[in-house]
């Protein structure tokens, strides 16, 4: 994969719905925000980053595979307790060259849930992000972005920012409808190699099945590959690993595992036996 470099100048603020559009090569970012948006039974203050690529270009998820992770700096914000970044389940990309990525195209409305210090005061969100623009090549891209939140419920985002909150993974647990979920995870040996063996039972309406897998702290998984035979309403991914010490060294971790299809996706944790 090829590395060039790119940027913008500095965009702030006026206090508002929207910090001004930042124009970098191939992409235009910024920050939209609003109060008393509805997420997991409450009512919420929220940004967003708001990235729009040109046609051909991606930007990428929070695990990237081979491409470049974004990177979020609050330090200078005020009255800001937490900033949540949360990920719609990504399209998995192939590269030149025949590596995976995982990201996005198009417009991306990546949600942010915001916890104030204290409730009833502005928040002012000042924001450093450092994000990937692919197609050929890929260019690391910054941004320098400031937006005031103001006390009072609403907002003209408030629509985009609820809409891209549902796109994110749902937690899989008893009562959550998953059309496609996790229900077993094996170490195995598969051809004579060491593997993971991933179970999943989906929907028969179900369609566009896909298995993402992080590993703990940054450990680096193979790619999971669903496998054509299977019993009906259930999935196989098998994922391949070099050595068998590899797979052992996972046992007693945690996996994050993200089960993706076209009706919703879910996430779940998963204790390696």
């Amino acid at each position: 994969m090829i590395f060039v470099t790119g940027g913008g100048a500095n965009c702030l603020a006026k206090p508002g719905q929207a910090s001004p559009w930042q124009a970098n090569d191939h992409s235009r970012i910024r920050l939209i925000a609003a109060r008393g948006i509805p997420y997991q039974g409450r009512l919420v203050m929220a940004a967003a980053l708001e990235i729009v690529l040109d046609d051909g270009w991606k930007t990428y998820w929070r695990t990237p595979g081979d491409g470049l992770a974004p990177s979020f700096e609050w330090n200078d914000s005020e009255n800001l307790k937490d900033a949540a970044v949360l990920w719609p389940a990504p399209k998995r990309f192939s590269n030149p060259g025949g590596s995976l990525a995982y990201g996005y195209e198009g417009r991306l409305v990546l949600p942010i849930v915001i916890a104030p210090l204290e409730e009833r005061k502005p928040v002012r969100l000042r924001l450093h992000v450092g994000y990937g623009v692919c197609a050929d090549i890929c260019i690391p891209a910054e941004a320098e972005l400031e937006l005031e939140i103001p006390p009072s419920a609403g907002g003209h985002f408030r629509e985009d920012i609820a809409a891209a909150l549902e796109r994110v993974p749902k937690r899989q647990a008893r009562g959550v409808y998953c059309p496609h979920r996790v229900i077993t995870v094996k170490r195995r040996a598969v051809n004579g190699r060491p593997a993971l063996l991933v179970k999943t039972a989906f929907d028969e309406r179900a369609a566009g099945l896909v298995l993402l897998a992080e590993g703990p702290g940054g450990f680096e998984l193979p790619v999971p590959e669903r496998q054509p035979r299977s019993s009906r309403g259930r999935a196989h991914y098998i994922l391949d690993f070099q050595a068998a010490q590899t797979v052992e060294a996972l046992k007693g971790q945690i996996l994050i595992l993200t089960t993706v299809a076209d009706q919703g996706s879910c996430e779940t944790d998963w204790r390696v036996e």
